[in-house]
């Protein structure tokens, strides 16, 4: 696997936004969320960059876990394939407190 590139945002207000995260040459994108919050983080993917819905990934560190998810209210590591998707961000679309650091990692398998 070949790491492409990384992108930090911080989310700690409504409506709070990552930078778009460009993945058109990637396999597979992971999203790190780390801090202390009391929110919902929502997953967006796009083609145009334009409309944007959400994406459902699936919770990496999580071994329970059984099904992928559009939302997160915690921190944890999430991963999906992205291809042949152009762009994903994140959203804080609801909000109470704190503030969360989202880190966007893509990368492409080796062949």
């Amino acid at each position: 696997m070949t790491i492409l590139k990384e992108a930090t945002s911080t989310l700690g207000a409504l409506n709070a936004t990552t930078s778009v995260f460009d993945v058109s040459d990637a396999d597979d994108v992971s999203l790190q969320i780390t801090g202390t919050f009391v929110g919902t983080i929502t997953f967006y993917v796009s083609n145009d960059g334009v409309a944007y819905y959400q994406f459902a990934m699936h919770q990496t560190g999580n071994a329970a876990a059984t099904t992928d998810a559009a939302t997160s209210t915690t921190t944890g590591l999430f991963s999906k394939k992205c291809a042949p998707f152009e762009y994903v961000k994140a959203i804080m679309t609801a909000y109470t407190s704190g503030s969360a650091t989202a880190l966007f990692t893509s990368s492409r398998t080796s062949k």
